[in-house]
């Protein structure tokens, strides 16, 4: 992690969460974000689930797949926006 809290390139949001608070905290931490951005969206449209985080962890490139946190569907740009709006007040 960097000195100003910022992850360091190629480090997720948790494992910078991780670093910092350990491996209970973290837990706690995601299950809040997870729950806020199932209020913005839906229950449906949140997911944690092992299979779907695999298969969003790579892509055709030659970069090192990594498990996002999370994947969100958002259905149309008033959700993109909401879901944005609340990332940028998790990083003031």
């Amino acid at each position: 992690m960097k000195k100003d809290g910022l992850p360091i390139s190629g480090q997720s949001h948790s494992q910078t969460i991780f670093r910092m608070f350990g491996e209970k905290e973290e837990a706690v931490i995601m299950k809040g974000y997870i729950e806020e951005l199932r209020k913005i969206l839906s229950e449906e449209q949140v997911t944690v689930n092992e299979t779907l985080l695999e298969q969003h962890s790579h892509d055709e490139s030659y970069h090192t797949p990594h498990l996002p946190d999370m994947v969100i569907y958002p259905r149309d740009t008033a959700e993109v926006s909401a879901v944005m709006c609340y990332a940028n007040e998790l990083c003031e």
